[in-house]
């Protein structure tokens, strides 16, 4: 939200890689990626993020998917 975003990334993926069961590090991993145009890692994120358990806002699939598409 500070639009840090590359120390938001930094943070998450140290997140992740110590304990990859936190979802809300790979949800937030999500919308760093969507906003920085990195659609594939976005939805990769998102996948991950589900896998923990999370449940991922529809919002931000189809804002990621949204997204994807006008930049194709």
């Amino acid at each position: 939200r500070s639009g840090k975003l590359r120390e938001a990334e930094e943070a998450y993926l140290a997140t992740v890689t110590s304990d990859p069961k936190v979802g809300e590090a790979y949800n937030n991993l999500a919308v760093v990626y969507m906003e920085t145009g990195r659609y594939d890692q976005a939805e990769k994120a998102v996948k991950a993020a589900e896998k923990t358990g999370l449940k991922v806002q529809k919002a931000l699939k189809d804002e990621i998917q949204k997204r994807k598409k006008a930049g194709s």
